[in-house]
């Protein structure tokens, strides 16, 4: 892996921004909106905080992503999200429905409960099942991430913050597109967009996408590349205005993910991963093909309903999950830890029916809210409502293993959430206002567990285990917010987040005597931040600065680790935690057609106490960093759009580079393991018209090889004990051409 310095860079992204600053271009020279497909704070209405507001005016860290910087920063992603947002990680673990979002070291960085995480995502209001957080999002509107406990008003285990993602709505008038694109990894895409009125109060929308491309890390023996790709994404949208004050939009998606075996760093001559080689990423054999399959339906109904003092909302939202997964590891991963031999010239080793691992999960979600918003005077807003949350999901892991372990665990478990909320900004004067919120949230949780043999064999038991737990916890928001000037504001606030407790799904091994699932606390989080957003006087430059502080109290941080013989992750519990830094973004207009913007984040996060140490749970030192928490973190970024005729037409062309920096982080809370820091440059150009768009660009235009990722999974059981380490490796160069026909 490689370390690199950020001091140069770092320099640069402050001298730039000096530079932006102080540019002495006339007004009659600039252009503050829709520069670029960007939107003036002063113009931007959000919705954030569940009531209308201007931008520049919320009072809380959020970066926003409009749809046409979308296009231009080549957003597909979510994880690309995370490159150009302050204070947001999104490691890639190799495997879709294993990544999660952690912001300011808050967060769950393994998450094997389907419903398990610190920063949920939000599709049109609706929440997403964790599982399917990082898949593709197209034809969208924006995306919003916001920083910061958000359960008051995002509800349960917005611990850290919320994603907020709004797709497209139907236009008024008829739209029709297609879109082709073709890579240099043997990958292409298609998509297409349909929109339009049906009737004067019927207007709808449809959009699908197909795409596919070639891994990176060569499969011997079976063939292909671990991380081919073929993905089919749906999706539809209604909006009828039954009346002049009521509205209804329906929505349905749906997705299927295919892939070739999980993303990871291996041995030349075994399965297993391993620290990186020279010379960059190895090869993986394996005497199966390792599938990974995803599919997912959601559906979606919202009422709004606009009275003469306030508006009635009502979310609906269902959502059903299925994912099977096969692995060749069983044999290979016990004939490691035992014997420490290489992964081939046995038998049993090269069975491909006798050492596979294959799991099948499903899990169904249905949520519904309703909520009162309403104005206070003409500087105020309230919002309360009261909302509900079901998740069923069931998980089975099928070990075949003639010599070790051939059985299924079973595992099923059921969630019901009720809260009730309310949210106040109360002007105080023409300039100042106060906000407080409270939520209130009740949990009941169920889990089962049943572990049958299918041989009797070496360490055959059958057995079963029930739990069931209860939650419930009051969050909150105290703050102020005061107008320094006509373009800016200034706010302070206290805030507290939960992540809900459980049970230690990934424990799994009840056949041993005394080895129970356990149950864990919630984790409460609070927050003290203050900060400013707006726009300079002459309207040039957006900016956002703040500064915070986070308590983590009972933090529960589950790792990939080997826990028994088919446990698959331990789970640190009751970590108390501390972080506290500084995030800052900005863009500035040069002139009309020169903008440069730039993110910057500096981060400390540790440690601050821990339980008595145990089998599953080691000893935790006091100041230890969190995972996947870097000290620094920075992205800048350029483009110049300009007027140009071509094919026969009027259109701009435009060339944006950009460079992302990912400092030194922990990959683990003992921090026995790290992951070395990162620089990349993107660069695209492209010529657009109203009719027609073509562009080509470059993702890690330098090539530069980095990790994402890695892991311990486990230590071998021999004279000179082992570490065995996987590493997920960053994406390699990727150069592609694209057309986009608009009708």
């Amino acid at each position: 892996m490689i370390t690199r310095t950020p001091t140069r860079a770092v320099a640069l992204v402050l001298s730039t921004s000096v530079l932006a600053l102080t540019q002495g271009a006339s007004a009659e020279e600039i252009v503050s909106q829709n520069v670029g497909g960007a939107v003036n704070l002063g113009t931007l209405v959000l919705n954030v905080r569940k009531v209308d507001e201007n931008a520049q005016r919320v009072p809380a860290s959020v970066t926003t992503i409009t749809k046409g910087e979308l296009e231009e920063q080549r957003i597909r992603e979510v994880r690309d999200v995370a490159a150009v947002t302050p204070g947001l990680q999104l490691p890639d673990t190799g495997s879709r429905g294993l990544s999660t979002a952690n912001i300011r070291g808050v967060g769950s960085f393994f998450p094997l409960a389907i419903d398990d995480t610190s920063v949920p995502f939000f599709v049109d209001g609706i929440p997403v099942i964790p599982r399917t957080q990082d898949r593709d999002y197209f034809d969208l509107e924006q995306i919003d991430v916001l920083r910061g406990p958000q359960s008051t008003l995002y509800g349960r285990n917005a611990q850290a913050g919320a994603i907020v993602i709004t797709t497209a709505s139907p236009s008024e008038e008829p739209e029709y597109s297609i879109n082709l694109e073709v890579t240099d990894d043997d990958g292409y895409r298609v998509r297409a967009i349909a929109s339009g009125p049906l009737t004067d109060r019927l207007a709808y929308r449809f959009s699908g996408q197909y795409e596919t491309f070639d891994g990176d890390i060569p499969l011997l023996g079976v063939g292909g590349r671990l991380g081919d790709t073929e993905l089919w994404q749906l999706n539809g949208k209604l909006v009828w205005d039954a009346t002049e004050n009521t509205t209804v939009t329906a929505s349905l998606r749906y997705d299927e993910y295919d892939e070739l075996g999980s993303r990871g760093a291996f041995t030349p001559d075994g399965v297993f991963p391993t620290l990186l080689p020279p010379g960059g990423f190895p090869r993986a054999q394996s005497d199966i093909k390792p599938t990974r399959q995803i599919e997912t339906l959601g559906a979606g109904l919202t009422i709004e309903h606009e009275f003469e003092r306030f508006r009635f909302t009502s979310v609906t939202g269902y959502q059903d999950y299925d994912g099977f997964f096969t692995r060749d590891d069983t044999d290979r991963l016990v004939a490691a830890l035992l014997f420490g031999v290489p992964f081939a010239g046995t038998a049993f080793l090269d069975d491909p029916n006798a050492d596979r691992r294959i799991i099948n999960e499903d899990g169904q979600q249905f949520t519904q809210e309703f909520r009162l918003d309403g104005d206070i005077g003409e500087d105020g807003s309230w919002v309360a409502g009261i909302s509900y949350y079901t998740i069923d999901s069931d998980v089975s892991l099928d070990f075949n293993s003639t010599m070790f372990l051939d059985g299924v665990f079973d595992t099923r478990s059921q969630t019901d959430s009720y809260s009730v909320f309310g949210e106040a900004t109360v002007p105080v004067n023409d300039r100042a206002r106060i906000i407080g919120g409270l939520r209130y949230t009740y949990e009941d949780k169920n889990y089962d567990v049943v572990y049958t043999d299918r041989s009797g064999g070496l360490l055959g038991a059958s057995a079963q285990e029930s739990r069931s737990e209860t939650f419930d916890f009051l969050t909150g928001r105290l703050g102020v917010s005061y107008d320094i000037t006509d373009t800016a504001t200034g706010f302070a606030t206290i805030s507290r987040g939960v992540k809900s407790g459980g049970f230690e799904l990934g424990d799994l091994d009840v056949r041993l005597p005394g080895n129970t699932t356990s149950a864990f606390n919630s984790a409460e989080t609070t927050t003290y931040e203050m900060g400013i957003r707006g726009t300079t006087a002459n309207g040039l430059t957006d900016f956002a600065v703040s500064v915070f502080y986070n308590e983590t109290q009972d933090d529960n941080i589950q790792q990939f680790a080997l826990v028994g013989l088919s446990g698959i992750t331990s789970q640190i519990r009751d970590i108390d935690t501390k972080s506290y830094g500084l995030e800052f973004q900005a863009r500035h207009d040069i002139t009309s057609r020169w903008v440069v913007e730039g993110t910057l984040s500096l981060l400390k996060a540790e440690t601050t106490n821990f339980t008595p140490a145990t089998v599953a749970s080691p000893a935790i030192p006091i100041g230890n960093d969190l995972p996947y928490a870097p000290q620094t973190s920075f992205s800048i970024a350029t483009q110049y759009t300009a007027p140009t005729p071509l094919f026969g037409g009027q259109g701009d062309f435009s060339a944006r580079l950009e460079y992302i920096y990912v400092g030194d982080r922990a990959a683990n809370i003992e921090n026995s393991l790290s992951v070395s820091s990162y620089g990349v440059f993107n660069a695209r150009i492209g010529w657009e018209s109203d009719s027609l768009e073509v562009y080509a660009f470059a993702d890690n235009l330098l090539d530069e090889d980095f990790a994402e990722s890695a892991f311990i999974l486990g230590t071998t059981m021999t004279a000179t004990p082992t570490q065995l380490i996987g590493v997920v490796p960053g994406r390699p160069r990727k150069v592609g051409v694209g057309v986009t026909l608009n009708f």
